[in-house]
């Protein structure tokens, strides 16, 4: 991701770097909104199904995340008031930081999902000297693919899918 940013600013662009609000605190957000869900439907599917979920899924079960007395009658629907609360809180951290910052889109690592506009650009080649770590074997992806992502502000899809045409135009340069 460093070498596109060099290239980037090399051709002009502004790159900030910004302070983001905490993703755990989103992610804790989203838990105990997936915890709404008393019965844990998509764990059920498995285990009655005899299946097992994948390591990714399994690390985000809700169960996890939320305290067991945490919803004790959801008749009164305070929690799901408190949820959405949390969720418009954490969605205008954000959109100050966008604000204030100016940002067109977000640089970002290459990630699997986005509840946000957003697209995956390839761009180089892992490489082992350049991106060894202590405790990260960097041989075992060396001359990987790698990239990055673009990520655009909630309802933007347009301006997201214009401003990656005109990165990956400078970037082919």
């Amino acid at each position: 991701m460093a070498s596109a940013v060099d290239r980037l600013r090399a051709a002009g662009h502004t790159i900030k770097v910004i302070e983001a609000p905490p993703t755990m605190k989103a992610m804790k957000i989203a838990m105990r909104w997936f915890a709404l869900d008393q019965v844990n439907l998509p764990f059920k599917i498995f285990q009655d199904g005899g299946e097992s979920p994948i390591a990714d899924l399994d690390a985000m079960d809700p169960g996890k995340f939320w305290d067991p007395g945490f919803v004790a009658d959801l008749r009164e629907n305070s929690e799901n008031i408190s949820i959405s609360a949390d969720i418009y809180d954490y969605r205008e951290e954000w959109a100050k930081i966008w604000r204030e910052a100016g940002i067109d889109v977000l640089l970002c690592p290459a990630s699997r999902g986005s509840a946000f506009p957003s697209i995956v650009v390839p761009f180089g080649k892992a490489d082992q000297t350049l991106d060894s770590k202590d405790g990260y074997d960097a041989s075992v992806v060396d001359e990987g693919p790698t990239g990055f992502q673009l990520v655009g502000w909630r309802f933007q899809d347009d301006q997201t899918l214009m401003t990656t045409e005109l990165i990956v135009d400078e970037l082919k340069a």
